[in-house]
């Protein structure tokens, strides 16, 4: 145990803090007589603490309480120990504990530790008493980098899990029956007639034929059958087909082979179920969380379905746009073939009189024809010679 030993006592110096005392020097003097350079005791003793051992070896106080305050309290928190011990605080700065550690002197016993609390134990983990029969390792979750990585993908794959569950793959494009002389392909060819695997997108223009010269005789339009040779133009991709396994439109009854023209006319999208989809992203839990909190918001799962129905939904606003799209240029398909090539030669015709330039040229050409016609009759008006036409009658 260290000692310290001092021979010639400085006396009280009371406004220096205790950092910057001399060796020899003190703030308080208790029961000594500060003026004189000798330890030397006042005549009488002061009781401080009733300590409870007899000629103990070791005393010490703690210098908090057992709430963890400072003890201000000269009369409280000693200990006296009969033996001699060794001493250390607690190595942890300001510890409201007042924890420290002590051996016996004569190392008879392991370190202990106590505190103001009242807390007296062995230092360290008391080694079993017995060997455990069960071993079983119980590991912690530790949100590390990798778990991360895992949690993300785990979730993203979940959310696109619950989007495709929960949208159906739909046709759109015509809504009304064409008119006579179309057709959906799926319901004039056979889905297993060679060419035709994609039937579900297409409708077709259908024409009869002669099954021996292959001309037109029926267009199931106002387009007469003589003018409609132009429906063989290749550019328009059409081609022979006499039916098999299929029942034909009763306007097409009475006709063994027909020429088609088969034409793209709806779209896949989606028929996409919003609140389902809400519903199971609401469900999703953040990573790192353990299930604790959910991943999105309520106003975030809307603002994803309110995305997913307008990119991908048939009736969503931009694909709506497209299939609104779709169907106008069928339409408009559709009258083309109906009016066949007279009709829409009249048109053309009758369009290209009434244009500005083609009506001006039109109106300088009458204006010099009556010109020159004028000419002829001022010249014959005043001719002294016998006219050229006298003699025809």
């Amino acid at each position: 145990m260290a000692v310290i030993k001092l021979t010639n006592l400085g006396g009280l110096e009371p406004s220096i803090e205790p950092r910057a005392l001399p060796d020899n020097g003190a703030q308080v003097a208790n029961n000594v007589n500060p003026g004189s350079p000798t330890f030397r005791p006042l005549p009488g003793d002061t009781g401080v603490a009733t300590v409870g051992t007899a000629n103990p070896l070791t005393l010490y106080r703690f210098d908090r309480n057992t709430d963890g305050s400072l003890n201000t309290n000269d009369t409280t928190g000693w200990v006296a120990s009969a033996t001699l011990r060794n001493l250390a605080r607690s190595q942890i700065d300001d510890d409201t504990t007042g924890r420290i550690y002590y051996t016996p002197s004569d190392g008879a016993a392991p370190m202990r530790w106590h505190n103001a609390a009242g807390v007296d134990r062995q230092a360290g983990v008391p080694a079993p008493t017995a060997a455990p029969t069960i071993v079983s390792v119980n590991d912690g979750y530790v949100f590390t980098q990798d778990v991360r990585s895992a949690e993300l993908a785990e979730v993203l794959d979940q959310a696109v899990q619950i989007v495709m569950a929960n949208a159906t793959s739909a046709w759109a494009g015509p809504d009304s029956p064409l008119p006579q002389g179309w057709v959906r392909t799926i319901d004039f060819v056979s889905p297993t007639d060679p060419g035709y695997e994609g039937v579900r997108r297409e409708v077709i223009r259908v024409f009869a034929v002669n099954p021996t010269t292959g001309a037109v005789v029926n267009t199931f339009s106002d387009m007469p059958a003589d003018e409609s040779a132009w429906v063989f133009d290749q550019t328009l991709g059409g081609s022979y087909y006499t039916p098999s396994g299929v029942t034909l439109p009763a306007w097409a009854t009475g006709y063994s082979k027909f020429w088609i023209i088969g034409m793209q006319a709806f779209a896949e999208v989606y028929d996409i179920n919003g609140p389902a989809i809400k519903a199971g992203l609401l469900a999703l839990k953040m990573p790192g969380t353990q299930g604790a909190t959910p991943l999105l918001t309520g106003a975030e799962a809307d603002a994803i379905v309110a995305r997913l129905v307008n990119h991908g939904d048939k009736d969503g606003l931009r694909v709506g746009a497209k299939i609104e799209a779709l169907r106008a240029k069928i339409w408009d398909v559709a009258a083309r073939f109906t009016t066949g090539g007279r009709v829409s030669l009249d048109a053309q015709t009758a369009a290209f009189y009434q244009r500005a330039d083609v009506l001006a040229t039109i109106a300088s050409a009458k204006g010099d024809f009556a010109e020159a016609i004028w000419g002829y009759v001022r010249m014959i008006g005043n001719a002294t010679a016998t006219p050229f036409y006298e003699g025809f009658g």
